[in-house]
Parts: C-alpha cells; structure tokens; sequence
C-alpha cells in the first residue's frame, strides 16, 4: 500500500490509517516542505508488516517511555526505509530481533541506539544524529556522513564489507584509527578519500599502531567532496595501517579529477 499526503500544514496521523492485521508493505510519503510533513504520535499497529518506506515524516512518540517506541507493534518488520524523517522518540530507536534491513536516508535521527541482534545490512546516508550500534550479524554497512557526528559499533564480528565516508574533525578526541579498527572483520572497504587525507595527519600515531585489517582483499579510496587537496600522497605509515596485515589485498585509489572525468563520461552519454 502506499499514500501519498499533500497537505499545507502538519498533520497528525491517525491511529485508524495504521491498524491492519494484515498489511505486509507500506509506503508514506508526505510533502518536502518540513512545516507540513505529517506526524506519527502512536505506535504503528501493524503485526503483518514486513517492509515500511516513511518519507518526509516525523516521528514524536507520545510515550517515549514505552519500550520499542513507533515501531514495537511491528512484530515482523524486516525492512525500514526513513527518507528525510525527523525522529523525536527518545527510547532506544530499534530493538526489534526480526529486522535484517535498515536504511536511514537524510534527516535529523535523535536516536542513540540500533540494537538489532540480527541485522544484516545497515546504510545511513545524509543523517544528523549521533549513532550506536549493537548489531552481532551486520555483515554490510554503508555509512555516508558529510560531517562528523559520534559514530560507535560493539559486536561486529560478522562485518564483511564497509563503505565510509565520514569526515571527523580534525581536533576530535576520538582519532578516526579508534573508528576503522571497529572495522577489522571486513574483507570489502571503500574509504573516503577524505578519511585518508586525515590519516596523514597522525602519521607520527600511526608508527605505533598495528593494523586493524588482517582479513582486506580488496580496498578501494574514492572521494565524497569535490573540494579538497588537489593530489593526495599517502604517507607509508598510513599504508601500513590500512594494509600491513593484508599484503595481498588489491588498492584502487580515485582521484577528484578521476571522479570528475567518470562523471563528465557519464552524463554525455
């Protein structure tokens, strides 16, 4: 099923639209414009559901003491879809053992929380918020973050493929070296080129450092600003830190010019 809401001023969503034994997939989509995006105040009442797609939507949980919060009636939702939602519900955001799938898409995400005991692929892409993740079985995680925000995972022995784009600040007590060795399963990693540039900054640390990734085959450096230092150098120390524990891994690194060009191709076709 999907709805699509064109109204002027923000709305409140009633309980009455959401409460079917039967729905497995649903698409919301309300209007762009933030001062009348609709408002979802209720848990969602939806036991069959499997797939949800919410987009342009705010979530203000009126009971933000109730465990599970909007989504705890969705005992079999497996994946969720938030486009440009705003999420105001302060319990601990998933905590569902059935999801597998779960994709935060721009927005502002106050949760601290993802605690899915089976999700398999996680991507967040454009969101505000800081994130926390207990996810024991993620095996894929996109993480695509033009600006710093906390970013901490426990338990993720099972991650097999990474792409990172976060850019942290430079003063930031938590070096980013702290953020890549919660990576240290993978065998797929695709790093922004800006990560790397911040890694120069901390050769003289990274001397002393072993590399996290003993498992890489493949490493891939690609940039997500267009502005930037126009020709990266990697410095050894940080070679070694990304590969000195996988020798054999193969390296492909996309220059802002290269990336530009592949571009250009693209939309002259």
């Amino acid at each position: 099923m999907t709805i699509l809401l064109s109204v002027k001023k923000r709305i409140e969503i009633p309980n009455s639209l959401f409460m079917s034994q039967s729905l497995e997939d649903v698409t919301l989509i309300g209007p762009t414009r933030y001062y009348a995006q609709p408002e979802i105040k209720s848990s969602l009442d939806l036991p069959s559901l499997t797939t949800l797609h919410l987009e342009n939507v705010i979530l203000n949980h009126e009971n933000p003491g109730e465990y599970g919060g909007i989504f705890s009636k969705c005992l079999n939702l497996k994946n969720l879809t938030l486009s440009n939602c705003n999420i105001n519900d302060h319990t601990p955001f998933i905590s569902y053992p059935e999801f597998s799938k779960l994709t935060p898409e721009k927005g502002l995400y106050s949760f601290a929380n993802v605690v899915v005991p089976h999700l398999k692929n996680l991507t967040v892409v454009d969101c505000r918020g800081p994130i926390k993740i207990y996810a024991p079985e993620l095996s894929s995680l996109m993480y695509q973050v033009p600006y710093y925000d906390t970013f901490f995972a426990n338990g993720l022995s099972c991650l097999e493929k990474v792409d990172f784009y976060m850019c942290p600040f430079e003063e930031d007590d938590a070096p980013i070296m702290k953020i890549l060795e919660q990576f240290h399963t993978v065998k797929y990693l695709t790093l922004g080129l800006e990560v790397v540039e911040l890694l120069d900054l901390y050769v003289d640390m990274l001397s002393n450092l072993p590399s996290p990734f003993a498992n890489l085959t493949s490493l891939k450096i690609y940039p997500w600003k267009k502005e930037g230092k126009k020709k990266l150098m990697v410095h050894r120390q940080v070679k070694n830190f990304l590969l000195g524990a996988s020798s054999n891994a193969t390296v492909s690194i996309y220059s802002r010019k290269q990336v530009k060009a592949l571009k250009d191709a693209t939309s002259a076709q």
